[in-house]
Formats: structure tokens, sequence, C-alpha cells
């Protein structure tokens, strides 16, 4: 026969708890990351505890975790006073006992007290972490070589659809009165999910096309800003062709996302106003260099004036003097035109008479009056000798005092 114990499923049980409670006879405190996290209107929390460290790609061990009603006030009073609130991946140093309870055979860590301050270290050494890595593989100044656009007026908008941030945001935009296109991009910004929503938005704003990325988001406490420290949007930051400018409501502490960004702002509304300012001074500039455009062209056309002034002087002083020289010039020749025509008419008129002379000479008139005669065929063909005068020429003598007609009858020769 089996000598093997065999026990009765209470005794099962209550060894467990005896276990336990042997093991564990008095509170303690346990650390780990918060997962799970639920608030049910009972007023209790719960949640599961595991290793920061752990591997995500094995089974790894988890405890479950309840605050009771009755202790949560306590607690709550303890996150608020360090800033700090219960979320999902922050890492949390708790107060408690481990309770076993029969009817479920569960284990459960009873929570009575937190440890802030080993959360808010927690989160800051883990920050100075991912900066001092970001720093040794050049990435804190990756967006720093990236120029803004001289008008960005094309503002990729990432933040939480329907937030106070973006209500703000748009507003401060809104009431500059330049016409900005803002593109919105919505994302979550805590909580489960949220840094690779985040990052996804980014990407999307970048191939947007835009001139500016914004990413903002309200207040709120340290752990509530924790996807901004996340490694994974800085990289995200670092590695894009635009320029990111942040504003994130947290007054304390610049997050790891403000250290990667171009440009970190205090808020929203400051973020925004960073954009309006950007504007407004590039028109500011452009007037001024309008004013100093005007300015040079007044001087010049002033001195361009005072130089046409001169010369214009200058021109009719000169065209006074060649004026002045010509009409000198004028008068003289006009004198030597006179003497030279007076003398060149004397010469044609001793001419003139010397070709009257010739002329009356050679007067056919005085001619015929000699006894002279002129001999026309009826075409008019003057004849100088019988061959110009076949038989039945038609002839027409001219004669001093008339013209006599005859016919050609025969050759005389």
């Amino acid at each position: 026969m089996d000598e093997t114990p065999t026990f009765s499923v209470t005794e099962v049980c209550n060894g467990i708890g005896q276990m336990i409670t042997t093991t564990f006879p008095d509170e303690f405190w346990v650390r780990g990351q918060v997962s799970g996290l639920s608030r049910p209107r009972s007023g209790h929390l719960y949640l599961d505890l595991v290793d920061a460290d752990g591997d995500g790609g094995r089974t790894v061990p988890v405890l479950k975790v309840n605050l009771w009603a009755g202790r949560r006030a306590t607690v709550d009073r303890q996150l608020a006073d360090a800033g700090v609130e219960l979320v999902d991946g922050v890492e949390v140093r708790i107060r408690g006992r481990l309770e076993f309870y029969p009817p479920q055979a569960r284990v459960s860590f009873i929570m009575s007290a937190i440890d802030p301050a080993f959360t808010l270290g927690q989160l800051a050494e883990n920050r100075d972490r991912i900066l001092r890595a970001l720093h040794a593989e050049g990435l804190l100044r990756a967006q720093e070589r990236l120029t803004v656009p001289l008008v960005p007026l094309d503002v990729a908008l990432v933040t939480s659809q329907g937030s106070a941030a973006e209500a703000d945001f748009l507003h401060e935009l809104g009431r500059s009165g330049h016409t900005f296109h803002v593109r919105p991009h919505p994302t979550l910004v805590q909580g489960t999910g949220s840094v690779a929503a985040v990052c996804r938005s980014l990407r999307e704003a970048a191939a947007s096309g835009c001139d500016v990325i914004a990413l903002v988001r309200g207040g709120g406490s340290a752990t509530d800003l924790q996807t901004f420290d996340a490694e994974d949007v800085a990289r995200t930051i670092a590695g894009l062709e635009v320029v990111v400018w942040t504003g994130i409501g947290h007054e304390v502490d610049r997050s790891v996302a403000d250290e990667v960004a171009h440009t970190a702002f205090k808020t929203p509304t400051a973020c925004a106003a960073g954009l309006v300012e950007t504007v407004d001074a590039f028109i500011a500039e452009l007037a001024d260099r309008w004013d100093g455009i005007a300015v040079r062209a007044g001087r010049h056309l002033d001195r361009a004036a005072h130089n046409l002034d001169h010369r214009s002087t200058m021109i009719g002083e000169r065209a006074g003097r060649v004026l002045a020289h010509a009409g000198a010039g004028i008068d003289e020749r006009r004198r030597r035109i006179g003497r030279d025509a007076r003398t060149v008419l004397a010469h044609a008129e001793g001419d003139l008479r010397v070709a009257e002379a010739r002329a009356v000479a050679a007067d056919p008139v005085r001619a015929l009056a000699r006894g002279w005669s002129i001999t026309h065929t009826a075409d008019g063909r003057l004849v100088r000798s019988i061959g110009d005068a076949p038989p039945g020429t038609e002839l027409a003598t001219l004669l001093a005092d008339g013209t006599v007609r005859s016919t050609v009858h025969a050759d005389g020769a």
C-alpha cells in the first residue's frame, strides 16, 4: 500500500496559508511594475505587480495586489503629496502583507502603504539612463540641425483629441489672425499603448508635409507624463526630418521629449505662442526690409534727381556756348555765302550772255531769213540728202515766211 500522505482540499489550503504566514509573518515591502490597474466603483483598487526587468518573451511571475477602500485614501494622499499617480507601467515600492484566499486558492498582496520617493527615483533614474544613451549616440542634438521654416503656418498637432491642451493650442493660434493650417494627429498621451500611439502619430505627422510638428499635452503628475520620458518617443523625435516643438505642461522638470525636441515650451499655449511669434517676427522683418528698400530707393532717386538737375544745367550752359559759337560761325558763313553768291552770279551772268550770243547765232529763224530752208518728212525726219526722200515721200519745207508741202515723184539723181 502507498504510504504517500493524502490531504483534503481544506488541509492543503490551510497548509498553504500557514506556510505563507510562517514565511511572511509581518508586513513587508515589495517592488515591481504596475500592470492591469483597475478602479471599480466599490472604491477598492486592484493591480498586478510584475518585475520591471522581466523578459517579455517568457511567462513572468505576477503578484495580485488589493488596496481596500479603507486604506486607499491614505495611499492616495501620499501619492498626491509627492505628485505621483498610479498608472500602468510605473515602478512602485509598496507595503503590505500576503493573504491566501482558500475559496479561490488565490494569494493576494494586501497593500497598506506606498513609497512615492521610490517611484520618483525610478522615474528619474530611468530618465537619466535614457538621456545618457541618447547623448552617447548624438541624438540629443539631432533636431538642432533642422531649420524652422521662415513662415511656419502649416502645423501638425499631435495631442489627445478634444483635450484642454488641444483647445488651448488652437485658441492661441486662432487669436493671432494668421492663416495657420493645423493638421490634427490625435493620439493617446498616457496609459497603456500611449508610447506606441505617440510614436505612430509623430511619424504620420512628419509624412504629412507640414512645416512644424507640435507635440503637446496638459499638465499632470510625474507618472502621468512618463509617456514623454519614454525612450521610443525620444528616438522617434530624434529620427524625424521635420522640426518638433513640444508644449508639455509640467512646470517642475523637462521631459526626455523636451530634451530631444528642437524647441521646448512649458505649456501648449506657450508652444502656439512661439509659432505666432515666429510668424510675427518674419512679418516685422519683412516690413523693416521693405522700409529699408523704400528709404534707399528714395535716397537713390534724390541723388539721381540732383545729378539730373546738375547735368541739365551743364548741358544748358554747354549748349548755350555751342550755339553762340555756332551762331558766330553761321554769321561768318552767311557773309561768305553772300560774297561767293555775288561772284558766282557775276560769272554766271557773263556765261549767260555768251550762251545767248551763241544761241542767237545758231537760231534757225535767222538762217531761214538768209534764204535757207529746212525740209522734213511727214513723220518729222530731217531730210539731209535725196536718199532720205524716195519717190512718194511727203515733205514739209520750212521757209522764213511759212511751210511748203510737196510729194517726191521721181529720183532726181
